[in-house]
């Protein structure tokens, strides 16, 4: 497989996993306060499906810069502004889940991101938006 079609199929992947990770969010809230086991386990699949959709950017810029397309403006520039809105998202997320992982008694450890695919989105947002990575 070219290096081009791997970006393709990374793209295909980002969006896919984006749709998984809204879903997983969609289903904890279905659970009531009452049902306390059932919403650890959701907590635990949004989890997931957000560490695998933070994740697949990484990837993505990877096979981007192996493939040369971080070398279009264009497609770099896009790659750019999905990292810092990107960066916003994982924000609250992580905000958000630690409350609730704290508040249904969780160790807090089993939540924390993935420091590599973290450094490569903050990378960017440094390199394009200096303004917003100090925030």
């Amino acid at each position: 497989m070219s290096d081009f079609k791997e970006v393709l199929k990374q793209e295909e992947r980002f969006a896919a996993l984006y749709d998984s990770y809204a879903e997983a969010m969609k289903a904890f809230l279905t659970f009531p306060i009452s049902k306390k086991k059932a919403r650890k386990e959701a907590l635990h699949a949004i989890q997931a499906s957000a560490t695998a959709f933070f994740n697949s950017f990484e990837r993505l810029v990877v096979f981007g810069s192996l493939s040369g397309a971080a070398n279009d403006k264009v497609w770099y520039r896009d790659k750019a502004e999905t990292a810092l809105n990107l960066l916003q998202i994982i924000h609250q997320h992580y905000k958000t889940i630690f409350a609730r992982a704290e508040a249904l008694g969780e160790d807090l450890a089993l939540f924390t991101p993935s420091l590599t695919a973290y450094a490569t989105i903050e990378r960017l947002v440094a390199e394009n938006f200096p303004e917003d990575a100090e925030k």
